[in-house]
């Protein structure tokens, strides 16, 4: 209780009551200030000023009675402690006065100083225990309700009792929805296992408790990593569960995975490095040597940890060396290469290209980072080469002397040679004229073959005209001359009509003789009805002369073409079929005729004797495979013979469907 004064309220209407309360508390003014009040009203007027430390209260008053008296003291001034003063035959009121919130209670019957002060006294201190007892509930209660900690309170099967407003922000669940469910529930399957292990061991231990992580189903479907520390408080009666205090460390796993992925990125980096990477201390005791070391030098990378890494170098280079680390050991975080031999576990030695760091300061470090290479070949290829050097510049030397000898020869030969240049110079320009000769005569030769087709087609045609109109219409005419006077001499003599019938065979097969001479000069129905009829036509007259089938197929081909272009075509077949007819005892010939809208292509097949073409076009007597070659290549197309001795000939043309101003 405090040492200073406490101010006592005294609210009694009987003035005898008053007195001896009064009278009691006088001899104790260095401890108490009392003043009094006979009605209610006037007493929650004072109490309203809120200085008054305790309110002595007598429940019958004139203005209030029973326990409203004291609800209406404590509405106005709830945290003051209040001492019940009532008679003998209100003591069971007086109880429930306690109940309800009154500090103690006093009988006016036994009042004496003693009981007086110490009902006082108790009140005064339970009123300050409970004081504290508040202030320490509403700051657990903050605590407990501001924390960034969630707590659950679980039922040893795991049903959750209570949660804190925490868990709504590290599960998403609220409150109301989470009470009542079961922990396990929300576990993920692989944890479970683990957790309810843990629980079950903790069961066993009253008072202890074991921190565990594992993974917790967020409101989301989401799992989140937590760090729970469970205490078993079943035992205690206030309590009576598990209390689970929970974290959300779904970050810090994140990131514990992320380094972990990271620390065997670069692990995995060092360890399948080709390069070797040492850890030393500040006096170069090797604290951690990579698996490449033993492919460098030889040993395993643990043998050499805790050795010193001086201790392998040789005499020669060690001095140098020492003096760099000690350069080094002064600048933190600056890198030094230095070059020097180390020896290798078969007693070799191996030059070593190293680069060191100094990160003796950085905590996650703590050493001189060595990196390191073999480069015993590079060294050895650096001797060769000195040598190499070395020996090509004495000759050089030597050479020079040659040179200076050989100088003066060497522009003899030059000034020979500028004239030699020279006059190849107008050989060159001669036969650069000689090639335009050539080049122009070559397109008037071709100028004259495209001509020569022509007037050859043209010379055909005429002649085939004429044959068909003028001769054939005379042999005719004789024909029907002869075929009278056959009739007029019918009493002639058997002799006579014997030599007549034969002049009119001769006539006949003259006729016949001539008109097939015309048609294969030129038939008119290729000028008149395009290609397609005019190749109809001619198979059916090759096979009745011939008795060979022609198997032909066409696409493409329903209209005409240029007149050249229908021209070669048939020419092309003309003469192919007439190769097969006199080379070859085939049954059957196939044609293909295919036009696109750029190409025409025909192709003739027989699985005759065959032939070697190339032998055959060196054959100046072969005329007929090389004009059909010409003839496509006047055009802008080409030819292509496919033959072999007993498998057959394949002769393919492919012409432009319009001639270019180059072929014209």
């Amino acid at each position: 209780m405090s040492e200073s004064r406490k101010k006592i309220l005294l609210i009694e209407d009987e003035p005898d009551a008053t007195e001896i309360i009064t009278g009691l508390l006088k001899s104790d003014e260095d401890q108490f200030i009392v003043e009094c009040s006979d009605r209610l009203r006037t007493g929650l007027e004072r109490l309203a000023m809120d200085d008054i430390d305790l309110v002595l209260l007598d429940l019958a008053l004139p203005d209030s009675s029973s326990l409203d008296t004291l609800q209406s003291v404590q509405e106005l001034a709830p945290d003051c402690p209040i001492v019940v003063l009532t008679g003998t035959n209100d003591e069971s009121m007086a109880l429930q006065a306690v109940k309800i919130g009154a500090q103690d209670y006093v009988l006016k019957s036994d009042l004496t100083r003693q009981h007086l002060m110490r009902s006082i006294r108790y009140a005064l201190e339970r009123h300050h225990s409970e004081s504290i007892l508040k202030d320490n509930e509403k700051r657990f209660r903050a605590l407990f309700e501001n924390s960034w900690d969630g707590v659950v309170l679980k039922s040893a099967d795991g049903l959750i009792r209570f949660a804190s407003p925490a868990i709504t922000r590290i599960l998403g669940y609220a409150i109301d929805q989470f009470v009542g469910t079961n922990s396990f529930e929300y576990l993920h399957p692989d944890d479970r296992p683990v957790v309810e292990r843990v629980m079950s061991r903790l069961f066993d231990q009253p008072g202890s408790n074991v921190t565990t992580q594992f993974r917790f189903a967020h409101k989301d479907g989401s799992w989140r990593w937590v760090e729970c520390t469970t205490t078993n408080l079943l035992h205690d009666p206030s309590v009576g569960s598990f209390v689970c205090n929970i974290r959300d460390i779904t970050e810090n796993k994140l990131a514990e995975q992320t380094l972990r992925k990271r620390e065997e990125f670069f692990r995995a980096l060092i360890e399948n490095s080709w390069e070797g990477v040492l850890l030393l201390s500040n006096t170069g005791e090797i604290k951690y040597s990579s698996p490449s070391t033993e492919r460098i030098l030889g040993r395993p990378g643990d043998e050499m940890v805790r050795a010193n890494a001086f201790n392998y170098m040789h005499t020669d280079d060690l001095e140098r060396v020492q003096h760099k680390f000690q350069m080094l050991m002064a600048s933190p975080d600056q890198t030094l290469t230095e070059e020097f031999r180390y020896r290798h576990l078969d007693g070799s030695w191996r030059w070593i290209e190293s680069y060191g760091t100094n990160l003796l300061d950085t905590p996650s470090v703590q050493a001189i980072v060595v990196n390191y290479r073999d480069i015993t070949e590079r060294k050895t290829n650096e001797v060769a080469l000195r040598n190499a050097r070395d020996t090509l510049e004495q000759r050089v030397e030597e050479r020079t002397t040659e040179l200076v000898t050989l100088n003066a020869s060497l522009t003899e030969q030059i000034v020979e040679r500028t004239r030699a240049e020279k006059e190849l110079q107008e050989r060159n320009q001669r036969l650069a004229s000689l090639y335009e000769e050539v080049s122009e005569q070559r397109k008037q030769l071709q100028s004259l073959s495209h001509r020569l087709v022509e007037v050859q087609e043209q010379e055909r045609r005429d002649i085939a005209r004429e044959l068909h109109d003028e001769v054939g219409q005379v042999l005719t005419g004789l024909k029907m001359n002869l075929e009278l006077i056959r009739r007029a001499s019918s009493e002639s003599s058997e002799a006579h009509r014997t030599s007549f019938d034969q002049a009119m065979t001769q006539l006949n097969d003259l006729v016949s003789n001539v008109r097939n001479l015309s048609l294969n000069l030129r038939p008119a129905m290729l000028d008149d009805l395009g290609l397609l009829p005019a190749l109809l036509w001619q198979f059916d007259r090759f096979s009745a002369q011939t008795e060979i089938r022609v198997n032909f197929k066409h696409s493409g081909i329903d209209r005409r073409f240029e007149p050249r272009i229908e021209t070669a075509i048939y020419r092309i077949v003309q003469e192919a079929l007439t190769n097969v007819a006199r080379h070859t005892t085939v049954k059957e010939t196939s044609v293909l005729l295919w036009a696109t809208n750029e190409k025409i292509h025909v192709q003739i097949e027989d699985n005759g004797s065959g032939f070697n073409p190339e032998s055959v076009l060196g054959d100046w007597k072969s005329s007929g495979l090389t004009g059909m070659r010409e003839r496509a290549a006047l055009l802008g197309g080409r030819l292509i013979i496919e033959s072999w001795p007993e498998t057959g000939t394949t002769i393919t043309a492919e012409l432009p469907v319009e001639i270019r101003l180059s072929q014209k």
